[in-house]
């Protein structure tokens, strides 16, 4: 059962599918000539990594293999669509990793700008990483049967079955605009997985 909530003119979808609860929100953003950030739609400096292993998607073992599966689960799925693979990018899987950790203990829940953060674009921006375009997907799902089944089903899943015009989480999934992604994932205390996605070109 799928029910829409709109909470600060942003769409909230709750998905309850066999015990398991997912909430996600996506956003993109531009930057102008003019250094103007622009909520609207959907060029590192860092040295992203190439060789197919991941590190700071996570905190623990768990949770940088949950970060690596993540990523090489959204690559297949760009494949699928004819699409190039994202490169992994350790500056942007540790920022997100860290947004995680606020939203999970600072009480800001789910947010792209918890209070006293910067917004999702300036957050990269001071990580240390140049961009024109950067977007973010963000969720939290219950770890039912397991963590990556949840993951996979609810999150990859159910972003990737978004249907315009609200489909900003998989438009970042399947952008032509990004070209490295961060991905972070935290299992917090009651095990409920909660996922961080940064792109940037």
């Amino acid at each position: 059962m799928k029910k829409p909530i709109y909470i600060s003119g942003f769409k909230l979808m709750i998905i309850v599918a066999a015990l398991a609860c997912i909430f996600i929100f996506p956003v993109a953003c531009t930057l102008s000539t003019q250094q103007t950030l622009q909520v609207t739609s959907p060029t590192s400096t860092s040295s992203p990594n190439t060789n197919g292993t991941t590190s700071g998607g996570g905190n623990t073992d768990t949770e940088n293999q949950l970060a690596q599966q993540l990523f090489n689960l959204i690559n297949s799925d760009r494949a699928t669509q004819k699409l190039p693979a994202y490169t992994w990018n350790n500056t942007l899987a540790k920022g997100a990793y860290q947004h995680n950790v606020t939203m999970t203990t600072t009480g800001c829940k789910l947010q792209h700008q918890c209070p006293n953060e910067p917004d999702p674009c300036q957050r990269v921006t001071n990580e240390g990483v140049s961009w024109q375009a950067c977007g973010e997907n963000i969720g939290y799902t219950s770890p039912y049967p397991d963590a990556w089944t949840a993951i996979k089903e609810n999150i990859e899943g159910g972003m990737l079955a978004e249907k315009p015009p609200d489909d900003g989480h998989r438009q970042n999934l399947l952008s032509t605009s990004f070209h490295q992604v961060g991905v972070g994932i935290l299992i917090d205390s009651e095990g409920i997985a909660w996922v961080t996605e940064d792109f940037t070109n």
